[in-house]
């Protein structure tokens, strides 16, 4: 499997997660389920080890400090996220937040120097365009809240950063682990201590724990093998996922402007990572 379709499959499982996590939230709350998560993957770790020990390196004193910020950056974005929805409404609050896949090039040729050539710009841009289509964010006004939800969409963009950062000199399974360890410890404070297993959710938490760490390995994984700029603009690609699941699951219909929106979405990520996938450079350790 490619790095592109890697990632685009965990994408697709990213969108899955957020379905089954609905119902998991009401039950757990947001603070306690993402906890569940961190640690389900710090538990299915060592078991991979087991089968595959070249996925563990030790990482340096540098790699530390990189995951460390990986971890905090993944809770800030949650947070983020979750201040945002309490006071925009949910598609105001996407079509800010999905300004990211853009924000997360631009950072790739800052911070990575990766090379983005002027057709890889206007593809993402042309993504970008289609999400706004979709939702508008001018709705959301100046306040706190439009913020939140701008800094959310930073954060993942940093965290795609630091994943492909991180990436080139770690395997992916150290690098999501290492991740899960740090946000877990951070998140104590947070839990409310609602019991753990709680009847008929334990089958939708299974199913939750088992996207959400597909999701995960996948899209660290691929950001190991490719470079950012070839893969961030597939993050858009979760709106046309939504919506998928929406008139699967819920019947709701989807209108021809929609549909136009969703096809430019996918050209646009398609296309960029027809044009730039290519396999990473990879760095030795300090």
């Amino acid at each position: 499997m490619s790095s592109a379709w890697m990632f685009l499959f965990g994408v697709l499982l990213t969108t899955a997660a957020g379905a089954v996590s609905v119902p998991l939230v009401a039950t757990y709350g947001p603070a306690d389920l993402a906890w569940i998560r961190f640690v389900s993957t710090l538990l299915i770790f060592p078991v991979i080890v087991g089968l595959r020990p070249q996925v563990f390196a030790r990482p340096s004193t540098r790699q530390i400090v990189g995951l460390g910020l990986l971890g905090v950056v993944s809770l800030l974005g949650l947070f983020l996220m979750l201040y945002a929805l309490q006071g925009l409404a949910l598609a105001t609050t996407t079509g800010i937040f999905f300004c990211y896949p853009f924000l997360a090039v631009a950072m790739a040729a800052i911070f990575l120097r990766e090379e983005i050539g002027l057709l890889v710009w206007t593809l993402t841009i042309l993504g970008l365009m289609g999400v706004f289509l979709l939702f508008d964010p001018q709705a959301a006004g100046y306040s706190l809240f439009s913020l939140a939800a701008l800094g959310s969409g930073i954060a993942v963009a940093v965290r795609m950063l630091l994943t492909r950062a991180l990436g080139l000199g770690l395997p992916p399974m150290t690098t999501a682990a290492g991740e899960a360890l740090v946000a877990a410890v951070l998140l104590l404070p947070f839990l409310s201590l609602t019991p753990m297993l709680s009847g008929q959710m334990l089958g939708h938490l299974a199913l939750y724990l088992l996207f959400a760490n597909g999701s995960r390995f996948m899209i660290v994984i691929a950001l190991a093998k490719a470079d950012l700029a070839a893969l961030a603009p597939l993050g858009y690609s979760e709106v046309v996922f939504a919506a998928a699941i929406q008139w699967l699951v819920l019947g709701q219909s989807i209108s021809p402007f929609e549909a136009a929106a969703f096809t430019a979405i996918l050209a646009a990520g398609l296309g960029v990572a027809q044009i730039r996938c290519r396999p990473a450079r990879v760095l030795s350790k300090d």
